[in-house]
């Protein structure tokens, strides 16, 4: 596949299994649950693909405001809905696009939570991204970002390789209404710290926790 069509893969994907998604995945990781305490208070942070919302309430209790950004228009939708139930959606704002090219002006936010979000892109793509990550978090500020780990492996035997991509899996999402295959470039440790470096991100704290590769970025 081309990068272009592992983005457009990667979108139709979410579309298509968004409430299934979302019935799932209502629960925040606990590690980003204790680490946004770390963003900045009363400021404005991005979630970029923030999928259902599901961080939004965790950094919102920071004080300030987010901006929520995701390329599948189903799950901002869900978003939407989700903050609505929740009385949140007043002090965030739902912003349709591709993280690899973000429509916010340099230093927007003082920070940025990127859950497993950037394995869904090609190479190339998440240079852009972690380029992006830099021109819209002010200097001084922090992001937390969050890669699946190439242990996933262990309890994913159906995952499918890509034979001209090592590292890229294409790991099948199965329920009784939809089956869709999702791409996900899967990460050591070293890779990701290799990856972030060559963005001149740093300050880079990294920890595994479960199947996610933890990475914390404060300035740069």
């Amino acid at each position: 596949m081309t990068d272009l069509e592992i983005v457009r893969m990667v979108r139709d994907t979410f579309d298509a299994i968004a409430e299934d998604f979302d019935a799932k995945r209502s629960r925040p990781f606990s590690s980003i649950e204790r680490i946004c305490g770390r963003f900045p208070m009363g400021r404005c942070v991005l979630d970029a693909g923030t999928g259902n919302g599901r961080h939004i309430p965790s950094i919102l209790g920071c004080g300030g405001s987010v901006v929520a950004a995701d390329i599948s228009l189903k799950m901002l939708k869900l978003c939407k809905r989700n903050l609505k139930r929740e009385g949140l959606h007043s002090v965030v704002e739902l912003v349709l696009c591709e993280i690899s090219e973000l429509p916010f002006k340099e230093g927007a936010f003082t920070g940025a939570l990127y859950s497993a979000v950037l394995h869904h892109l090609p190479s190339s793509m998440r240079q852009r991204a972690l380029e992006e990550l830099k021109r819209t978090v002010m200097h001084g500020g922090i992001a937390v970002i969050t890669l699946w780990s190439e242990r996933a492996l262990k309890i994913r035997p159906d995952a499918r390789e890509e034979a001209d991509r090592k590292g890229d899996y294409l790991i099948p999402w199965k329920s009784s209404d939809v089956a869709r295959e999702r791409y996900y470039h899967l990460f050591t440790a070293e890779e990701a710290r290799r990856e972030l470096a060559e963005s001149s991100l740093k300050n880079i704290s990294i920890f595994e926790e479960g199947l996610n590769i933890v990475i914390i970025v404060e300035s740069w």
